[in-house]
């Protein structure tokens, strides 16, 4: 008998070794699936890659613009082209950079220019309606 009770404290300790092993595991599988969704930035991104180029352009099209007009000293009404813009900006084969079928308006000197996508766009929907949201003529401007 007295071996007996010997034997079931000895079984005491292992009970919470298990808890803290358990407890472990779950930490460590939460860290890993944390660290993996910020690995992946393509599972957390909200928006596309696409209209990010899209809005960039347009950054560089404003900055160019405003460069123009204060080596030129023009007034701030005067609406420029891209022959004036293309020494004020990274070309690509001798061209504006274009993403897609998008459009830049550079409008007047005062005004921020903004680019209209013309191609029919699928966007994928999440939640209550699932689906596709076909957009036509996606207009972008600077926030």
């Amino acid at each position: 008998m007295f071996a007996w009770k010997t034997r079931a404290k000895e079984a005491e300790p292992t009970a919470p070794l298990k808890k803290q092993i358990r407890v472990n595991t779950v930490v460590f599988a939460s860290l890993m699936g944390i660290f993996s969704l910020i690995s992946f930035p393509s599972f957390t991104s909200s928006g596309s890659s696409n209209d990010n180029r899209i809005i960039n352009n347009l950054r560089q099209l404003d900055a160019a613009k405003n460069q123009f007009a204060l080596e030129k000293k023009t007034s701030l009404d005067y609406i420029p082209t891209e022959a004036d813009l293309t020494p004020y900006i990274r070309l690509q084969d001798g061209k504006l950079p274009h993403v897609g079928e998008e459009r830049y308006v550079l409008n007047p000197i005062r005004q921020a220019p903004y680019a209209i996508s013309d191609k029919d766009q699928r966007i994928r929907r999440h939640g209550f309606s699932e689906g596709y949201t076909i957009t036509n003529g996606t207009t972008y401007h600077l926030p």
